[in-house]
């Protein structure tokens, strides 16, 4: 079977059915029972999923954030607590610069010289 989640979903519970494919009684049932806790941590993904979205729209500050394009329940709420009081940055580039979001400067003699982004700041927001 191929690696990935996409394959377990599907080639998982057909090898399982297939009574005909030489899986030993021991083998199949431990099989079956890791698809049944798969099936229960994705029932439970998808509440954690629902509660967040709820949070979100509950929250003024995750809302105004959930207007950009591009962001979800998942990281309005993640920059809202990680942000803390948004008056402690002068401007919109000081809290992008704290997630490492704005490029290098590597700037003389009244040349600004960009680079690429620093990547300094919180690995978990720039991968959302």
């Amino acid at each position: 079977m191929p690696q990935g989640v996409a394959h377990l979903r599907t080639q998982l519970p057909r090898i399982l059915e297939d009574a005909e494919n030489g899986l030993p009684a021991l083998a199949r049932e431990v099989l079956n029972g890791l698809l049944q806790q798969f099936h229960a941590l994705d029932q439970d993904i998808t509440q954690y999923d629902a509660k967040i979205r709820a949070l979100a729209q509950a929250s003024e500050p995750a809302r105004r954030r959930l207007l950009v394009e591009s962001i979800g329940p998942m990281t309005a709420t993640a920059l809202v607590a990680s942000m803390g009081n948004p008056h402690v940055f002068q401007s919109g580039r000081n809290y992008a610069a704290s997630l490492g979001l704005i490029p290098r400067q590597h700037s003389s003699g009244g040349k600004n010289l960009l680079g690429a982004i620093t990547k300094q700041g919180d690995r978990y927001l720039r991968t959302l």
